[in-house]
């Protein structure tokens, strides 16, 4: 049995959960509040509750204000997210303060329940568009980023170390790596660089550091 929460002040949301998961045997609703504080005066005991869905615009106190409170009271507990705010800022603050899941309302109602499942085994839940968004936003933060801002200190090291036509015998003296360790390093540059050879690195290295060698 998987005992869950809400705390919503939309009534319509609220009724639309309860009459759905009431009519599920392995779920069960331990509690229902419409602010922070009613579910903080519920006084729910740690151990009977699983997982929490949590909306960010809530009177009183948003969501993401109470999360850290949340997650001090019921380390347990697994919090998601629920709600219609598509902002990265807030995926990442809920993210960072210790939710496992970030739903946007319009998700299936019976979706909810595989979501729960994946949280229960370790996984996180973001919603299908939030996840694709999320892809691209990081994708294109890498494309404006500057190509060695990419690189690790270790990393730029290790390739600078390259550049400057070091053996691998020698870059792993130098680095305090092995030389399997430089190897694996190297693999990460050229990923990182997006190119597939040593002259390649070595290229987009004097191409693109601003510093003198």
């Amino acid at each position: 049995m998987t005992n869950i929460a809400i705390i919503d002040d939309n009534f319509e949301i609220l009724n639309h959960f309860s009459n759905h998961f009431n009519n599920l045997q392995d779920i069960k609703i331990v509690n229902i509040s419409t602010t922070v504080g009613n579910f903080f005066r519920s006084e729910i005991n740690e151990n009977q509750l699983d997982v929490l869905f949590l909306d960010i615009f809530l009177p009183e106190e948003t969501g993401l204000q109470a999360l850290p409170k949340i997650k001090e009271k019921y380390p347990k507990t697994d919090v998601i997210m629920f709600t219609i705010d598509e902002k990265f800022d807030n995926l990442f603050e809920a993210f960072s303060k210790g939710a496992v899941g970030y739903l946007l309302k319009k998700t299936p109602i019976n979706d909810l329940v595989d979501y729960i499942q994946i949280i229960r085994k370790g996984g996180s839940a973001i919603s299908a568009s939030m996840a694709q968004n999320l892809i691209h936003h990081f994708e294109s933060d890498k494309k404006s980023k500057p190509i060695l801002q990419q690189l690790n200190p270790k990393e730029y090291q290790v390739l600078k170390l390259l550049a400057e036509g070091w053996s691998y015998k020698l870059i792993a003296t130098k680095a305090e790596l092995t030389i399997d360790g430089v190897r694996y390093y190297i693999k990460r540059i050229y990923r990182a660089l997006e190119v597939n050879s040593k002259g390649e690195a070595i290229h987009a290295f004097y191409q693109n550091d601003s510093k003198k060698i």
